[in-house]
């Protein structure tokens, strides 16, 4: 366990681009990722979270090296799904240490229930108030978002809300509840994140746009870093489905309150965004994954 947030840092350390800002207060480093372990049951064979450990542990080993040298902002928010064992409290704790030791910073931790977990710096943002919103259900139970509302000590009167999601799969979803929330919350004048993963490709979902009462969410997408090793025209997913193709379904997502939100004093500008596509032709064995999902990666930036 103590691996995988290493993996997390690394991968997002190691392969941001200089035109990642670095040391920036008025940057927000924004991670979220569905990594499917689960405490019993479901996966086997090179799916079982035994052996994708050892995949993790082969990309950490080639990354640690350029992680340790690389001065990027520290992740601000990362929002996990699907993220279920019974080591969970010690994963919790190597985590804090972890990021501490590589990022000079401090992780907080929220267990919203259901699977979704949500760190952030706790040197930089203090809670303020959190609570769960249940969206629907599925085969597998119900499904929630997580907020929490978050103070910025580096910055007078800022704040933001920040929401994990884990939506339904073929189940019908609240997305009204979702709208109401933001409208009320709004009153705060604080920008809203909302990441997580979806279950479902739509990067606009209607919902999240309603002009009376005054909400509009943007999706990171538009801002999508596309590498130079990516073919023109193809749709970069985040849904591998145990592949390592770049063209599968966009369901993890990361939406952002707009300026089109006139109660927000100050508003979050989308500046960079991927999907981190982990390499998995340097674990030795292309059968090995890490998980079904990509993480997607966003950096904001307050707008003054």
């Amino acid at each position: 366990m103590p691996l995988l947030i290493l993996f997390f840092l690394t991968l997002f350390l190691g392969q941001c681009e200089a035109k990642v800002a670095l040391n920036d207060v008025d940057v927000i480093n924004v991670m979220t990722f569905n990594i499917r372990v689960y405490d019993a049951g479901g996966d086997s064979g090179n799916r079982h979270w035994t052996k994708r450990r050892a995949y993790v542990e082969n990309i950490i080993n080639q990354k640690i090296d350029e992680a340790k040298l690389n001065e990027l902002n520290m992740i601000d928010f990362l929002g996990l799904q699907e993220g279920n064992w019974p080591e969970l409290k010690i994963f919790n704790q190597v985590v804090a240490a972890n990021h501490h030791n590589n990022t000079k910073g401090n992780l907080g931790y929220i267990n919203f229930g259901e699977s979704v977990k949500l760190y952030y710096r706790s040197d930089r943002w203090a809670l303020d108030d959190l609570g769960v919103l249940e969206v629907g259900s599925d085969q597998w139970g119900r499904r929630i978002v997580g907020w929490a509302h978050f103070l910025d000590m580096h910055g007078e009167n800022r704040g933001v809300y920040v929401l994990n999601s884990h939506w339904p799969v073929h189940g019908k979803i609240n997305g009204e509840l979702v709208t109401e929330w933001i409208a009320k919350r709004a009153n705060k004048q604080h920008p809203v994140i909302m990441m997580g993963d979806f279950n479902n490709g739509s990067a606009d979902h209607s919902f999240f746009h309603n002009e009376q009462k005054d909400v509009d969410l943007v999706s990171v997408y538009s801002k999508l870093h596309v590498p130079s090793s990516v073919k023109p025209g193809m749709v970069l997913g985040t849904h591998s489905g145990w592949g390592n193709a770049w063209d599968s379904s966009r369901i993890d997502h990361i939406f952002v309150s707009s300026e089109k939100m006139k109660k927000i004093t100050c508003p979050l500008k989308v500046e960079h965004a991927e999907i981190i596509h982990y390499p998995s032709e340097k674990s030795g064995d292309t059968k090995l994954f890490a998980s079904d999902h990509f993480p997607l990666f966003t950096q904001l930036r307050f707008v003054k």
